[in-house]
C-alpha cells in the first residue's frame, strides 16, 4: 500500500492527533477508528515493532526525529502528541 506523505508541519492539537489517527490506520488498518488520547497502545493490541513502525511514520509525517529517549517512553497516543509538540 502506497501512501502520499503529507509533511506540512501543521502542529495544531486537533490537526495533529487527527493525523496521528492515519498514522495509526495506516500501520494497523484493524485499528479503524478513534481513540483517546490518554489510550494506551498497548491496549489497541499494538504491539512493539508495529509501535516503530508508528513512529518511523510519525517522523516522517512531521518532518522530526524522535530521540531514543522519547521512543522508549512512548505508551499512549497523548505521549506521541506530545512528541511532536516538543519538536515543533
Amino acid at each position: 500500500m502506497d501512501i502520499t506523505l503529507d509533511t506540512t508541519t501543521e502542529t495544531t492539537g486537533a490537526a495533529v492527533l487527527d493525523r496521528v489517527h492515519e498514522v495509526i490506520r495506516y500501520v494497523t488498518p484493524e485499528l479503524d477508528g478513534r481513540y483517546a488520547p490518554e489510550q494506551k497502545l498497548a491496549d489497541l493490541g499494538v504491539d512493539s515493532l508495529s509501535l516503530v513502525e508508528m513512529l518511523v511514520q510519525v517522523e516522517k509525517r512531521f518532518g522530526i526525529a524522535l530521540d531514543d529517549d522519547e521512543v522508549v517512553q512512548v505508551e499512549t497516543i497523548q505521549d506521541i502528541l506530545d512528541a511532536v509538540e516538543r519538536h515543533a
